[in-house]
């Protein structure tokens, strides 16, 4: 785990990535890509945080969930597609759309972090 991980843990009051509660895990989320907004980290360093995220098995099954892990996932496929910006995936996404999918989520939660 890097500096950086451990820093957001600490900014929700966890020890580490695994068991964090729904909430947790969406301002965890929601404050990565707040950093990288604010230009606090790059964008690689955010693609790395969500590929750790994306990892994390979560038995709670709820659209609210289903929501949040989509995100996190179209974040962490961001790394991928960077270096292949012309190519798009089975569903026609790339690099951009990825990216968009990424800051939506951060648009309709970002209160909670606020």
């Amino acid at each position: 785990m890097n500096k950086y991980t451990t820093s957001l843990l600490n900014r929700v009051g966890a020890k580490n990535l695994e068991n964090l509660s729904v909430e947790k895990l969406k301002r965890i989320f929601l404050l990565a890509i707040n950093d990288f907004k604010n230009e606090n980290i790059m964008l690689e360093e955010l693609v790395y945080f969500a590929s750790l995220l994306v990892q994390m098995p979560q038995t709670v099954d709820n659209n609210e969930l289903e929501e949040l892990k989509e995100a996190i996932h179209s974040c962490s496929e961001i790394g991928f597609y960077l270096h292949r910006i012309p190519e798009v995936d089975s569903e026609g996404k790339n690099t951009l759309s990825f990216l968009l999918e990424t800051m939506k989520y951060h648009q309709k939660y970002k209160k909670l972090i606020m």
